[in-house]
């Protein structure tokens, strides 16, 4: 079997596809049920340049399978609007293979792929070639993966450039195509005209066919640039302050604003503020042909109507773009959680990269209140569980043996229990919830060597669901005064199968678990909750999130007085500002792992971290810090910036440098860097900024911790009392040296990093430190094969 491994990452929202991907038709209409009414477009190329695996427009080559024995997904044969297609649910990952007869695709340039999903927010495809020998395993296979972020309900057509399969380094064996994605276990999508083909593409610079006309009621919509509403008047399309140039474009007769050379530019509507508070969603389309992110801020003035106020909210998206292709951008007007107030939105301002070169065509820009139709019921079953059974006690699963259960409704409940199927797979579904009781009293459940309980439901309409555990004690009786119960909140996604695998530790009042009796299950809204369970059991097998460490950073043992630290435990840390700036592109979290605060970034394109009010004075250290962790990053980026003498950004006198870094994926790196090697930093007096980055861009998952300056990079380590003894210590004018073995090299350096003293060979006895300045002083003795460090104080 073909071992994979997947790094998943969570993106806060994601439209159109990475830079890797080009050629993207308009989207079409889809139905409720989650299925393509349209085909997937009709592929041109000559089929003298390609070599299929599935098309009805080619001749297609053998394919073993599908979907391999060693697949997590569900594989149905359709068609689509007449058109052959495949159909997958319930993915996490798909293993196609061709392995009889394996693919040579030297002479090829390029993969396509369309795909069609309801609610995939990654798509991952996976090249895989078995070498010369043509075997898995034989040493010499190679393989690359590339992520992508689809448009959801409509076709997506994938023609990647084999280039950046880096991987990939024999192409003459193809074996596995693997697809995977997000959510995992819950995927469905829809795949067609799968092929190799050497028509070499050009990226086009401007789009032509207009982006997709809205559907949405006018009532229902605040339109400020659209042909298909009246718009409320917008007092410019570039302000005085943009750095963009705007015009007018037109393609199929559609009007559109076009803005090249782009960092950001603002659009205005101080006249006339917008009213947004009963909207629900804002709307853009865009399509750019070399955007790697987009970036879209709202700001509202406040109930002063008036910038800088003091009561004015905003709040910035950050979206990666697939490039020459209309995307669709649907933002729920709730993700943009800074803008607190939406009564007086007077701006909207659009930036990105590449900074300054940026060109993109801008459509239907507007505000609307029409709600999405959410489906009532699922039409996929839960994951099948598949932990071994010996390491479960399951009261309700197709996949295991359930312990006996008094009743799945209790007499006292509030809501309504019935038995139904999901694809053949047994259910509960209760409707009208407001709380329901679960009751093993008969029977009670021991679970004091179990890790986990696990729970998975779909809902259409619960915003918030709660789980609690009851334990009736050693007397086994309600009341008895033993017993114990703690009750877990969550916020379920709505219209999805969510699986809750919630360590047992969490349930910190359920102080006993040899006796549990009650599971009690509850929610909003109260009463009219419907709610679909599966897969009610404890279980003792560890989980690990692969997006986590589990182990915290190495604990640094450079002297504290050599060090100046921003963020570490083993420290007294300077003042920071803020470790997210208001113009980061990441989400920000402080967490704890393995008991250690540490600093967690998400969906990481870029993020700024400031001490602008106290600037840092490193220009007595020589190294800089900071150890990452990271699933996913490719490239890792640190740049440190120093306003200058005037101590402000944009003084005339700033300066800079960037390093990149390639990070061992899942394990803590260690940077010390010297700081020469920041060449542009010739300044290092006030260094306000600290910017870190890195690939993929958008979607980087990183832990930080331990980020400090220092003046050597050496480690001090325990004292060995027996062979070196350095007094008196504190020392006035003469220090004494007394040692086991000759001393064959001493030097001793101040808390600068300087040294101030070095000793090569001589007998060494004493040191005169009467010249010493009063300090701490650090000093590192050769005594035949160890080097012993110790801490001298000058009084």
């Amino acid at each position: 079997m073909k071992k994979i491994t997947l790094y998943f990452t969570g993106l806060l929202i994601s439209c159109g596809f990475s830079a890797q991907a080009v050629n993207f038709p308009v989207k079409s209409s889809a139905p409720l049920d989650g299925t393509p009414t349209q085909a997937a477009p009709t592929p041109e190329f000559p089929a003298a340049n390609v070599i299929s695996l599935f098309s009805n427009a080619y001749t297609n080559v053998p394919v073993d399978t599908w979907q391999t024995s060693w697949s997590v997904g569900v594989l149905t044969e359709t068609q689509i609007a007449g058109n052959d297609t495949k159909q997958y649910n319930n993915v996490s990952f798909v293993g196609i293979e061709t392995i009889a007869s394996q693919i040579n695709i030297n002479n090829m340039l390029y993969l396509h792929m369309d795909i069609w999903t309801p609610n995939m927010t990654t798509f991952r495809v996976k090249l895989v070639d078995f070498g010369p020998n043509a075997i898995f395993g034989g040493g010499d296979d190679t393989e690359h993966e590339l992520i992508f972020n689809p448009t959801l309900n409509g076709w997506n057509t994938l023609n990647i450039d084999l280039a950046n399969f880096t991987g990939l380094q024999n192409r003459n064996n193809i074996a596995q195509l693997i697809i995977s994605g997000l959510p995992a276990g819950q995927g469905t999508v829809f795949v067609d005209n799968v092929f190799f083909h050497n028509v070499a593409t050009s990226t086009p610079q401007e789009p032509t066919v207009a982006a997709a006309t809205p559907t949405r009621l006018a009532e229902n919509v605040i339109s400020l640039f659209s042909n298909t509403y009246n718009n409320v008047p917008v007092d410019t399309w570039q302000t005085s302050w943009s750095a963009g140039v705007v015009s007018n474009f037109a393609v199929e007769g559609n009007d559109i604003k076009k803005y090249e050379s782009l960092n950001f530019v603002g659009i205005e509507t101080v006249a006339n503020q917008i009213d947004a508070t009963e909207m629900l969603f804002f709307h853009m389309d865009i399509w750019t042909p070399n955007m790697t992110t987009f970036r879209v801020k709202l700001v509202d003035f406040g109930a002063d109507a008036a910038f800088g106020g003091g009561n004015d909210t905003e709040h910035e998206l950050t979206f990666t773009p697939n490039q020459s292709g209309w995307v669709a951008l649907e933002i729920p007007m709730a993700d943009f959680v800074g803008l607190t107030t939406r009564e007086h939105i007077a701006q909207i301002i659009l930036s990105g990269t590449p900074v300054g070169q940026g060109i993109v065509f801008v459509d239907n820009v507007y505000f609307h209140k029409e709600g999405v139709v959410v489906p009532v019921e699922p039409t996929v079953a839960a994951p099948t569980p598949t932990r071994p059974a010996q390491n479960v006690i399951s009261m309700f699963s197709n996949a295991y043996t359930n312990v006996p259960v008094d009743t799945w409704q209790t007499s006292w409940s509030v809501g309504t229990v019935s038995d139904v199927q999901i694809e053949g797979n047994d259910t509960k579904k209760y409707d009208n919830l407001n709380f329901v009781g679960i009751e093993t009293v008969n029977n009670q459940i021991n679970a004091t060597s179990m890790l986990y309980f696990h729970m998975d439901i779909w809902t259409p309409n619960m915003t918030s669901f709660r789980i609690k555990l009851v334990d009736f004690g050693a007397d086994g009786a309600f009341g008895g005064g033993n017993d114990t119960e703690h009750e877990i909140t969550f916020t379920p996604a709505q219209a999805g199968w969510v699986s809750y695998e919630i360590p047992l530790s969490d349930f910190s009042g359920l102080i006993n678990r040899a006796n549990i009796a009650q599971l009690i299950l509850s929610g909003t809204p109260s009463g009219s909750g419907i709610v679909f369970v599966d897969n009610v059991y404890f279980h003792n097998v560890a989980v690990v999130d692969p997006n986590v460490p589990a182990v915290a950073a190495n604990t640094p043992d450079v002297d504290p007085a050599l060090v100046q630290s921003m963020f570490s435990e083993s420290y007294t840390n300077l003042s920071v500002d803020t470790w997210k700036t208001s113009w980061s592109a990441a989400n920000f979290q402080d967490v704890e792992i393995a008991g250690n605060p540490t600093k967690r970034y998400t969906s990481l394109d870029f993020v700024g971290i400031e001490a602008t009010t106290d600037p840092i004075d490193a220009s007595q250290m020589n190294y800089f810090h900071i150890d990452v962790w990271t699933p996913n990053m490719t490239a890792f980026r640190i740049k440190l910036v120093d306003f200058g003498a005037n101590g402000t950004f944009g003084g005339g006198d700033d300066v800079e440098h960037e390093l990149s870094f390639t990070p061992t994926q899942s394990q803590w790196n260690t940077y010390t860097i010297p700081l020469s090697d920041f060449t542009g930093l010739v300044t290092r007096s006030n260094i306000a900024q600290l910017i870190l980055s890195g690939n993929p861009t958008g979607q980087g998952i990183l832990f930080v911790d331990n980020v400090f300056f220092s003046a050597i990079p050496l480690s001090v380590n325990a004292p060995e009392q027996t062979r070196l003894s350095l007094y008196p210590n504190p020392v006035n004018d003469v220090l004494q040296i007394s040692t086991a073995e000759p001393v064959t090299r001493m030097e001793v350096y101040n808390s600068l990093g300087q040294l101030v003293f070095e000793n090569k060979g001589a007998a060494l006895t004493q040191i005169n430190t009467a010249a010493w300045t009063v300090g701490t002083y650090i000093a590192k003795i050769q005594i035949a094969d160890q080097t012993i460090t110790r801490k001298i104080v000058k009084k």
